[in-house]
């Protein structure tokens, strides 16, 4: 266990779509931030320009960085290159933990840190009859190559595969005496997570926009364990918003392309502040 009493919370920075100005004035920041340890929800960049990215990020901060990884950043190829290309960027960038949902990552006494990359699930809203796809997807080999019926398995299977994953972490945290855990993923697990502008994301496009397999898991384990506090850190929607059922709160943080920024820096104690019983940002 390492202690950290402040954290760093960011997603979405696309780095590859900002400007070299703004990527390199963003990099310069990060020595700046008072934390002890970031937490990156995903999309950091492209396949393309991850190593390169990742490195340099870690550099700046030069403090631990725990991430987990975002639908951009399989744009630009297959997912199996795409999964060999992080697994060195991760492994030299240094000091940097890609959470695959097997590790639990203490940072004070009664709290862990939990995660996995997460991915849309395919079935929310009008699940495969949806008219629309995603901006993108079409950059990643699997989805290109493949017709709109086994796009749609592979986005369920990711989708499932995180739901175990994240399973066999919270039962591995509470089994520690973790009673406060942070759950880190890309994807909103919950419907009501994913809003835009005031209400809940369209049906048409809810297929790419949630997680639901992983609700499921997270909203089972908040009920039978009503002592212990989870709180979910994703991204992906672009838009910020607060859900919050009994012991369990999601924050979906609002990344923007182009302009790279820490979303905040937060203590324990106010990621884990006092929530009513049900509640909506």
């Amino acid at each position: 266990m390492f202690t950290a009493s402040k954290i760093a919370i960011a997603t979405d920075l696309h780095l590859d779509k900002a400007r070299p100005e703004t990527v390199a004035t963003f990099l310069g920041s990060l020595g700046g931030v008072q934390a002890d340890i970031m937490l990156l929800a995903g999309d950091l960049s492209n396949r393309a320009n991850y190593s390169e990215h990742l490195a340099l990020l870690a550099r700046e901060f030069g403090r631990p960085v725990i991430l987990v990884r975002g639908n951009h950043d399989f744009f630009g190829g297959s997912m199996i290159s795409a999964d060999a290309c992080h697994a060195r960027a991760i492994d030299e960038a240094g000091d940097v933990m890609h959470l695959n949902g097997d590790q639990v990552v203490e940072i004070a006494d009664g709290v862990g840190i939990i995660g996995h990359d997460g991915w849309y699930d395919g079935i929310s809203g009008l699940g495969i009859a949806t008219p629309n796809e995603i901006p993108g997807l079409m950059e990643i080999t699997e989805y290109r190559n493949g017709n709109r019926d086994i796009s749609f398995k592979i986005m369920l299977a990711r989708s499932h595969e995180s739901a175990e994953a994240i399973a066999r972490g919270i039962v591995q945290a509470a089994r520690k005496g973790i009673t406060r855990i942070i759950v880190l993923t890309h994807v909103p697990p919950f419907v009501e997570a994913t809003r835009y502008n005031g209400s809940v994301t369209s049906d048409e496009l809810l297929p790419f926009f949630c997680n639901a397999p992983l609700g499921e898991v997270l909203l089972a384990f908040s009920r039978e364990r009503p002592d212990v506090r989870i709180h979910i850190l994703c991204g992906h929607t672009h838009r910020a918003s607060r859900m919050v059922l009994g012991n369990l709160s999601v924050e979906t943080l609002a990344g923007k392309s182009g302009a790279p920024r820490v979303d905040r820096v937060s203590t324990l104690e106010e990621i884990f502040q006092p929530v009513a019983a049900v509640s909506y940002a």
